[in-house]
């Protein structure tokens, strides 16, 4: 059963080369940019002291279930070309509690926070970057949801 669990993972070690990582991550950001944006807009205010220095950006969100779980997909589009996704996952316990998993996607060249970082509450005290089976886990989910959404018109 070992051998076949391996084969039924794609994210096993040596199953995703570097290209096909790349091609993942490009579907990751595509995907989530186009649910979000399908979704609710509202324009909102940078946090800053200074009220020379505040702007405002697009913030979309779309909630979607999939999979028996609960997803949001939130796209932040900056005035200045930058972007932020975060795709949040609340899956309901059998206690009831439910625990949220946050996919969070920034630019490569954000310093303070670059490419694919997860945030998992109750298990991490901080993102850390993605694991290799994270990135096929989040683009299977974003084609599903992608696929099950109406067409444009």
């Amino acid at each position: 059963m070992g051998s076949n669990q391996q084969i039924n993972n794609p994210a096993a070690e040596g199953l995703v080369t570097e290209e096909q990582l790349q091609v993942i991550k490009t579907s990751i950001i595509a995907n989530a940019k186009n649910i979000a944006m399908r979704g609710i807009k509202t324009v909102k205010s940078t946090n800053s002291s200074n009220a020379d220095n505040s702007s405002t950006y697009d913030w979309w969100e779309n909630e979607q279930s999939f999979d028996n779980n609960f997803w949001s997909i939130s796209f932040w589009d900056y005035p200045d070309n930058r972007w932020q996704i975060q795709v949040t996952k609340i899956i309901i316990q059998n206690t009831g509690r439910s625990l949220m998993v946050s996919y969070s996607v920034r630019m490569d060249d954000d310093r303070s926070f670059p490419g694919f970082q997860v945030y998992e509450e109750s298990v991490d005290d901080s993102y850390r970057p993605f694991k290799v089976e994270e990135f096929v886990l989040l683009n299977r989910v974003l084609l599903g949801i992608q696929s099950s959404l109406p067409q444009k018109v």
